[in-house]
């Protein structure tokens, strides 16, 4: 049974687009499940938290999410926030 061969063309920048998300995604996946350790485990916060933290309303934080303006991930009804996230948005404006 012989298999056939295929050949792709694939430029150099997309390859490392690639390369680059798989990486970000394993990366990811490792801090999630805590394959690092608990001491790399993020802080996942409430919008109440995000809230006092940025010195804002809880009314205020659910705006911005429904802005698109500050990352979330959505529990049936309620926001959660990766502290690293919130803290990051700070640090990217800053550069």
């Amino acid at each position: 049974m012989s298999k056939e061969i295929k050949k792709v063309l694939i430029e150099v920048d997309e390859l490392t687009g690639i390369i680059q998300n798989i990486i970000k995604n394993e990366i990811e996946s490792c801090f999630e499940s805590n394959r690092f350790g608990k001491e790399f485990a993020d802080e996942i916060w409430s919008r109440k938290e995000v809230a006092e933290f940025l010195d804002i309303t809880p009314e205020k934080v659910s705006d911005w999410v429904k802005q698109g303006k500050i990352p979330f991930k959505q529990f049936g009804r309620e926001y959660k926030f990766k502290k690293s996230e919130i803290v990051g948005l700070f640090k990217m404006k800053n550069r």
